[in-house]
């Protein structure tokens, strides 16, 4: 996706303010995106919000997500998701995880609980599963009793909302 030269289409809706009283510094300090968003969202020199979605300097311009959106004929309001970010996440969070339990000498058994809003299964069994490449293995291997695993997995992330029956099922469809 480029962004094109005359963009921003939306700049009629902004308010206007002097370029002097702004900066991206404030802008980020405003919104606090150092506090809540661990290196995925900044503030371009042009004021526009990014997303960095494995938190590796590389950024998608969120304005730009919507005018493609808006482009493809959708309207407001809609969720924007980044599938790369939610993923990042995920792992980090399962290493923190692996790394506790290994030096604490933990012999318990670690499943993590990661509260995802959601509106397609899909999605959230793709997090599910890049999180848990051994036990995803394992099941593709034929270990059935590793669907209840997932499924649960899926029901935790999704506070009880996925239907038991299609994550089965989506999880046979995975495995082929």
């Amino acid at each position: 996706m480029k962004a094109s030269p005359q963009w921003p289409p939306h700049a009629k809706y902004l308010k206007s303010k002097s370029a002097s009283a702004w900066s991206a510094a404030k802008s980020e300090e405003h919104y606090g995106f150092k506090r809540w968003g661990a290196g995925h969202f900044s503030v371009d020199s042009e004021g526009f919000v990014n997303v960095q979605p494995l938190a590796d300097g590389r950024g998608i311009r969120v304005l730009d997500v919507i005018a493609e959106a808006l482009g493809m004929g959708l309207k407001a309001p809609m969720v924007i998701r980044f599938q790369d970010l939610l993923r990042h996440r995920v792992i980090q969070l399962n290493e923190v995880f692996r790394k506790a339990i290994k030096d604490e000498g933990y012999r318990g058994e670690y499943r993590g609980v990661f509260p995802i809003k959601v509106n397609q299964l899909r999605e959230v069994v793709d997090e599910i599963v890049a999180a848990h490449p051994e036990e995803w293995a394992r099941y593709g291997d034929g270990d059935d009793k590793l669907t209840g695993f997932f499924t649960g997995l899926v029901m935790k992330a999704t506070q009880g909302k996925a239907n038991g029956k299609a994550v089965a099922a989506e999880l046979r469809r995975r495995r082929g």
